[in-house]
């Protein structure tokens, strides 16, 4: 067991690695990120207009449209510091699926 939490933690810091170039503290703007994931839901609803913009471009960098024939919101890119987060959620979700064989 030791080992695959090593293994998932060298993984980690390859991607912390690829995005610490111009962040001077990566693993204290990842912690935000994830404090700020955590909530999101609630600081959407609770915030004024100004700081639902600023959410929705720290989110989408390239920004969002929406397709009016397929009537779903799309976007290029998602910010990668949230990017890895559902990718380790979604990592964390398949194995339990696989440990209680759901």
């Amino acid at each position: 067991m030791c080992g695959r939490f090593s293994s998932e933690q060298q993984v980690i810091n390859k991607e912390l690695s690829k995005l610490s170039t111009g962040i001077s503290n990566p693993m204290e703007t990842v912690d935000g990120a994830i404090g700020l994931s955590v909530r999101l839901a609630t600081e959407w609803l609770s915030s004024d207009i100004d700081r639902k913009e600023k959410l929705q471009k720290l989110m989408f960098p390239d920004g969002i449209v929406y397709d009016k024939k397929n009537g779903v919101f799309r976007t290029d890119r998602v910010n990668s510091v949230f990017e890895l987060i559902a990718s380790l959620t979604s990592d964390i979700d398949e194995n339990k699926k696989r440990q209680t064989g759901g």
